[in-house]
């Protein structure tokens, strides 16, 4: 399995972990749907400070989100078919219900591929990941530190309206990495 391969698929395990950790969707779904934020950027500012130690800068944020706008723009669009379809409909609720189901497997398909493209992306602006001797085991984390983890929220991400939705989300992600 090439690098980006494996920091891929380990980046998206540890997201379904996550996510599916107690109060987690519920957070980060109201950053989405009130905040306009963006769950995967979200994710991946966490998973890169933790395990790579490192610290976004404005510049690696254009780059990554400028190279990651597609895949993201594909995500928004089968959520909001999945959301919209056959609503208003009675008569084919049950079709509209498989349908809905249908198209949520294909929005997490394009949630993946855009967590894969946000990896492929940082790897652009972050060479020295490309060095296999650099790779992190992904057994520990390589540092905990939530002030860089802060940072890299808010570099990646913007601001909130209210920075306690960090440090909520900040505290749920120390205590899932801590166990």
């Amino acid at each position: 399995m090439s690098l980006k391969e494996e920091l891929s698929e380990h980046f998206w395990n540890i997201s379904c972990q996550f996510y599916a950790s107690q109060g987690v969707k519920g957070c980060l779904l109201d950053l989405q749907e009130q905040q306009h934020k963006v769950v995967n950027q979200l994710l991946f500012s966490l998973w890169v400070s933790t395990y790579f130690d490192y610290r976004f800068y404005n510049k690696d944020t254009i780059e990554i989100l400028r190279l990651t706008r597609l895949s993201h723009f594909n995500v928004r669009i089968v959520r909001y078919l999945r959301k919209k379809v056959g609503k208003n409909n009675p008569i084919l609720n049950g079709f509209f219900t498989s349908l809905r189901r249908i198209l949520l497997r294909v929005e997490l398909l394009y949630e993946k591929k855009h967590q894969k493209q946000l990896v492929v992306s940082w790897l652009k602006v972050a060479p020295f990941m490309n060095d296999k001797e650099n790779k992190s085991t992904f057994e520990l984390p390589v540092r905990i530190d939530k002030d860089q983890h802060y940072h890299n929220l808010r570099i990646l991400n913007g601001d909130t309206e209210n920075s306690n939705d960090y440090v909520y989300l900040l505290s749920k992600w120390l205590s899932f990495i801590h166990h």
